[in-house]
């Protein structure tokens, strides 16, 4: 064999490994991201799920004081900014009165799940006759539109979604 072929052979062998361990890379990568979102979004929706179930008692049991706070940390290790400064008002104003309103970190919780396309959307809000979120919609539209065009995800933002995410 000549040299020039012998060079043309290793240099294309290696060339293939090459693309086939950063492919191997590249894939590891994309499912370690995707594990870790699941992750997250199952998590959440986990909080989402005891923090509701543990609201409007009369007499919380010791296991709806316990899902609570487990659904307070939760939000606390994986949620937004967002989300945790209103995980941080609701458990200072329950620590405070004996009593908060759990809706607006529940509506936060609500519209990050819709928007990771893991949960269900529904068409209509749900609201409590005792929130307070439905007093001003502009302001919860900006603020959701500024979360999601910091993340690069405006252009998945339609006014429907908005509409559905605010009251």
């Amino acid at each position: 064999m000549k040299p020039d072929r012998i060079v043309t052979v290793v240099s294309s062998a290696t060339l293939a490994l090459l693309g086939w361990v950063v492919g191997c890379i590249a894939t590891i990568r994309r499912d370690r991201l995707s594990r870790k979102r699941d992750l997250r979004t199952q998590y959440l929706l986990d909080a989402y799920r005891r923090l509701e179930g543990a609201g409007n008692r009369r007499r919380p049991s010791r296991e709806d004081e316990k899902a609570l706070e487990s659904s307070v940390a939760d939000i606390q290790l994986l949620g937004s900014r967002e989300q945790v400064h209103l995980a941080r008002q609701f458990v200072l104003e329950f620590a405070d009165t004996g009593r908060a309103s759990r809706d607006p970190l529940l509506e936060a919780l609500r519209v990050e799940l819709w928007f990771s396309g893991d949960a269900p959307r529904i068409r209509h809000k749900v609201c409590r006759h005792d929130t307070a979120l439905c007093h001003n919609v502009r302001v919860r539209k900006r603020i959701i539109l500024a979360n999601y065009s910091r993340r690069g995800q405006f252009a998945r933002l339609s006014e429907a979604d908005l509409n559905r995410a605010t009251c």
